[in-house]
């Protein structure tokens, strides 16, 4: 199971880069937010030890909604 810290943004405590390279040593934590711009922000190897992101995959946005998914036939790890 994932846990998810989510945030408007990152505290200004905490770099984004401070907040990536913790998240990288944990497969079960991971953070998510969306900047001001309206940039979305995912973090942890949770993403990339899930195979979402090895191609081919698909990312759909919905209002309220984004998905990410392995294309059929892709093997996720």
């Amino acid at each position: 199971m994932r846990h998810s810290i989510g945030h408007s943004q990152p505290s200004s405590k905490i770099t984004t880069g401070a907040l990536v390279t913790e998240l990288n040593s944990s497969d079960t934590e991971g953070a998510d937010w969306v900047s001001d711009n309206g940039e979305l922000t995912l973090a942890g190897d949770w993403l990339t030890q899930s195979g979402l992101l090895t191609p081919p995959f698909s990312i759909e946005a919905l209002p309220g909604r984004i998905m990410i998914r392995a294309e059929p036939g892709a093997m996720l790890a």
